[in-house]
Order: structure tokens, then C-alpha cells, then sequence
């Protein structure tokens, strides 16, 4: 990675105030010349993480963790370097400088990645709204899916058709190449891309800056499997994507997040009044815990989430290693929690929440 310039990286960090950018995240107690709180990074009662405003630094001596606001962003964000600097660059109206050609190359491919995961958000999203097969809008309306929900996570439709989406990009200049590293396409036996998502209620996957970064389908019938997502790319790892943390992480009751069985759940329990819901593309990984935990202290488990997910025990001790509670909740007569919300209400969920035991 080429070096940006000493005066520009000054610039940025004294552009961008550490002391807002940590208050996001924890609770801060001013000592004089610098600010003390309970480290985001690692579970304590007392605190142990210093920022240094005059440096735009920090350092915890509880865990170890520390440096600049670029390495805070990049820990909280869980984003390389580069993509903290861009971050910060863009809160402040700072352009990043021109680097070597091979790292512009990497720049503009990963913005041209971003480019049509948007523009496939909404052809998907348009598609439920005004396309001719209702079968999307059939099955929210099947599951009390309301017009506030769809529109709050950008739920779409992809049709049962093999190259609509492939065909509607191409119209719009990428080529075969850039659609099949973004993960939307894939190709056949015959060398022809088909669309990846056919069938599916589709939920695009959004970063903390608005950046649509990846997919999930829910097959609407017998489709295998039942939940897709799409694979890794230049702009998400599945191992490292919370879906829904940029909205739970601001709810009144983020302290305790609900995880989610898959996107269409978390999206149902959103609607029945729990902000504060995520789910996680497949196996839950020490990433995932290590993410939440920057916002929460304990993460209430849907038990029928446990099979896709992993193992409940395996989940407790990833969750423990990271610093995070487990309250495990069960359900009774449905497969998942949107099915349990449209049988039984949003208030027999509530109920089962409350009656849970914390463990």
C-alpha cells in the first residue's frame, strides 16, 4: 500500500475530533487534559481506556488496545486502513490523495462494486414495488410485513428469472466481470452469467456509512437454501457482517441485542418494536461477537437461530471470550421468530422475552 502524505494524515486527524467520534461508544469522564471511559474494546466495570486529545489518540490499559483516530475507526468499523481513511476523509470533506496506479485500481473497483450492489438494491426494490409478479408482496403480506418495514431496510423482490438483474446491470455498462466479483452473478457450464438471487424476498446488507455492501434472499417457497447470502468481496466478509448493527446500535435498548434467526426475522422483529435486533449472514464468528460487543453487553439468542448459527453452547463461549452475556429465548409451535410474530402476535413475543432466564 503506497504512503499517504505526513500533512494530509495531520490534516485528517485534527479535522476529525476523537473525543465525538469515542462518545459514540462509551461514556466519557474528562481528567484534566484527557478523557477516560470503560474500554469499547473489551468488557470492564472500571475505567481503563485514556484518549489524548491533543494527539488524537488512545491507548486502554486494561487490554492493550490503542493508536490514532485511524485505528479506532478501523476497530469500530471492522474496515482496513485505507477504508478508515476514507471514512474520516468523507466526514470532514477531505479528498484522499491520488496513490500508485495499482492502488487507484483497487480504489475504483471497489467503488464500482458499490456502484452496482446500489444500483441492484433498487432494481430489486422497484421490482417488489411495481414489478409484475406480486409474489413478493403475496408473502410479506402473509407475514404482516407493513410498507414502513419494507421501506426501512430496502426489502426487494427477485423474480424466478435467470438473467433479469444480468441483463438490467449490462443496460447499465458493467461488464460480466465486475458482476460476478460483486457476488450478484454467476456463471454456468456454458459461460453465461445468471442472476444469483431468483425467487427471493431480498434484503440488502448496509453499512455504517450507507453503503449497500452485500445480500441476503429469503425463498418464498421450497427453494434450497431457504437463506441465501451472497459471498465475499471486494466490499463485505461474511464472517465480519452484523446485518441491522448500524440500526440496533442506536436503539434505546442496544445493551441487549436480539439475534435473529436471518434478515427477513430481524426485519419482523424490528416491526413488532425491537430496534435493537441483528442477525448474522451464517455461522456466528468471533468477528461478530467482537462487533457487537463494541455496543452491547449481553445478546439475547432465539433458540431456533442456534441451528443456523452454530451450536447454543459453541455461541456462549465466543460471546464470553468477547465480554457478552447470553439470554436464551425459546419458542414454541414455529419454525422462526416470523412465523411465531404472525401466529401469536408481537406481544406473546414480548412475553417470551421477558420470561426468558438470564444465564
Amino acid at each position: 500500500m503506497a504512503r499517504l502524505p505526513d500533512e494530509f494524515i495531520s490534516q485528517l486527524k485534527s479535522a476529525n475530533d476523537i473525543v465525538d467520534m469515542f462518545r459514540t461508544y462509551a461514556d466519557l469522564k474528562k481528567r484534566g487534559r484527557i478523557y477516560v471511559c470503560c474500554c469499547p474494546f473489551h468488557s470492564e466495570k472500571t475505567p481503563s481506556c485514556t484518549i489524548y486529545p491533543e494527539n488524537s489518540s488512545f491507548y486502554c490499559f486494561g487490554c492493550g488496545v490503542g493508536g490514532d483516530i485511524i485505528k479506532f475507526v478501523m476497530l469500530t468499523d471492522n474496515v482496513s486502513y485505507m477504508e478508515a481513511v476514507r471514512t474520516l476523509a468523507q466526514r470532514c470533506g477531505m479528498t484522499v490523495p491520488s496513490q500508485n496506479p495499482e492502488e487507484r485500481r483497487r480504489t475504483q473497483f471497489r467503488d464500482r462494486c458499490l456502484e452496482i450492489n446500489r444500483e441492484t438494491a433498487n432494481f430489486y426494490y422497484l421490482n417488489l414495488l411495481k414489478g409484475s409478479d406480486k409474489t413478493g408482496l403475496q408473502y410479506l403480506k402473509y407475514y404482516h410485513i407493513q410498507p414502513e418495514t419494507v421501506k426501512k431496510y430496502a426489502i426487494g423482490y427477485a423474480s424466478d428469472d435467470w438473467q433479469a438483474l444480468h441483463y438490467h446491470l449490462r443496460q447499465k455498462g458493467y461488464s460480466d466481470e465486475e458482476l460476478l466479483t460483486a457476488g450478484i452473478c454467476h456463471r454456468n457450464q456454458h459461460d453465461k452469467l445468471y442472476d444469483k438471487f431468483r425467487h427471493r424476498i431480498i434484503f440488502p446488507v448496509v453499512d455504517f456509512r450507507g453503503n449497500v455492501t452485500a445480500f441476503g434472499g429469503r425463498a418464498v417457497e421450497q427453494e434450497k437454501p431457504p437463506f441465501l447470502i451472497t459471498e465475499d468481496t471486494p466490499v463485505s466478509s461474511r464472517n465480519r457482517t452484523v446485518f441491522s448493527l448500524q440500526i440496533a446500535r442506536n436503539s434505546e435498548n442496544a445493551k441487549s441485542m436480539i439475534l435473529a434467526e436471518d434478515y427477513f426475522c430481524t426485519a419482523a422483529v424490528y416491526q413488532a418494536g425491537f430496534e435493537n435486533v441483528i442477525a448474522v449472514p451464517e455461522d456466528f464468528t468471533a468477528y461478530h461477537a467482537q462487533a457487537i460487543m463494541q455496543y452491547a453487553k449481553e445478546i439475547i439468542l432465539i433458540s431456533s437461530s442456534a441451528s443456523g448459527y452454530g451450536e447454543i453452547q459453541k455461541i456462549r463461549n465466543l460471546c464470553s471470550d468477547a465480554g457478552l452475556a447470553v439470554r436464551v429465548v425459546g419458542l414454541q409451535d414455529a419454525q422462526d421468530s416470523a412465523g411465531f410474530i404472525r401466529k401469536y402476535g408481537n406481544e406473546a413475543f414480548r412475553k417470551i422475552g421477558r420470561a426468558s432466564c438470564r444465564e
